[in-house]
Formats: structure tokens, sequence, C-alpha cells
């Protein structure tokens, strides 16, 4: 008989599983129907694997500027989802230290990421090819739980960064958003009401997503 897997060949199979199970979830995934506006900006954070993180620049030459920064996420487990934005980060990119003197940020999300809307024919600036601006304060994370939970969440969703160098000093941060704006339709944006974004679960993403 062979040798039994080890606990190192156990866990990085279930993550390979992990992964596989969330690009095949990508690569199908369409959203909830239109008029769930709170659960398309969950299913959206949630789907999504990257958006552009906005700071005030303190460059020199665009002191005062907006200036944005592509940048990896997640927002919990595939299990578990929050809604907060939780990010993998490192002092020596500009966008942290932007956020030393002034830690308002916002993070755009387009459903262009995904195959959808090109399968629909849709320009990332047709209003049915959502996009979804999550406004609210940067701030590096301290509590122990929540760390490991973010490193789980994001290592999962990215497991590039389990290889980045530790010389760069990289920490976890996240938003908790404080304010949405979301376009998914024709006939203008939504201000999303935050109470209820907050409240929809991951079952209810599923049940939304499954009707669509």
């Amino acid at each position: 008989p062979g040798r039994p897997p080890t606990i190192a060949t156990t866990m990085a199979f279930k993550f390979a599983l992990g992964v596989a199970a969330l690009a095949l979830a990508q690569a199908d995934a369409q959203p909830p129907p239109i008029k769930e506006k709170e659960a398309t900006a969950r299913w959206m954070v949630k789907t999504m694997t990257y958006g552009v993180l906005s700071s005030i620049s303190t460059m020199e030459k665009t002191a005062g500027k907006p200036f944005g920064n592509p940048y990896s996420y997640a927002d919990g487990t595939a299990t578990n989802s929050t809604g907060i934005l939780y990010f993998y980060v490192s002092d020596l990119d500009q966008s942290m230290k932007d956020f030393e003197a002034n830690n308002a940020a916002s993070f755009t999300l387009t459903e262009a990421e995904l195959s959808y809307c090109m399968d629909q024919g849709y320009d990332p600036e047709d209003p049915p090819c959502a996009r979804c601006v999550l406004s609210g304060d940067f701030e590096k994370l301290t509590d122990e739980d929540e760390i490991a939970f973010a490193k789980e969440g994001l290592f999962a969703k990215h497991p590039k960064m389990r290889t980045w160098p530790e010389s760069h000093d990289f920490y976890f941060g996240k938003i908790v958003p404080t304010s949405i704006w979301l376009i998914n339709i024709y006939g203008g944006a939504t201000d999303v009401d935050m109470k209820k974004y907050f409240a929809v679960t991951d079952a209810e993403i599923d049940e939304k997503f499954a009707s669509a």
C-alpha cells in the first residue's frame, strides 16, 4: 500500500480544489436580478478578484489629486463572505503612503472582469455591465482573529500572495464600506442601502445567483 498523504499534501489538495472552484464559479458567473441592488453589490464584492483602489495622492507632481491603483482583495472566505474589503499590502506601495496622510479610500469594481459582459456584447461603460464604487477608510488590521480570517480568504483567492517576499513587510488591511455607488441598468445609479448590504447572506447571494 502507498504511504498515507501528509498534512501538507492534504492541505495543498484542498487548496487546489478551492482555487479550481473559484475559477469555475467566475467563468459561469451571472449577476442577480437587476432590482436586487444590495445583493448585486454583495455578489460583485464576493465574485470579483481585483479592483482599483483610490487614494488622495501625496506624490509631488500629483499631490491632492486622485490616485488609482489596481489591487487584489477578498471579502472573506468562499462560504463566509462579509462585504468588507480585505487587502494584503506593503508600506512600500504608493497607496499605503497616501493612506498614512489621509486614509479616505474608494474601491472600484466592474463586471467587465468577468466573461458575462463580453458574452452579452456590452462595453464596460454600458450600464447593464455593472459598476460599483465602495467608499470608506483604509485600516490596518490588529485583531489576531480578523487577521487570520483575512489571510484565509485572501490566500485562497490569490495563491500567489503566499510567495510574496517577507522583506516587503506585508500586512493585512481593510475597508469597511460606508457608502456604495452602483449602476447595473439604464436610468441612473443607486445609492446602496448599507444596512441591507451588510445583511445579505451567502445563501441569499447564491439563491439570487441561481435565479438570474
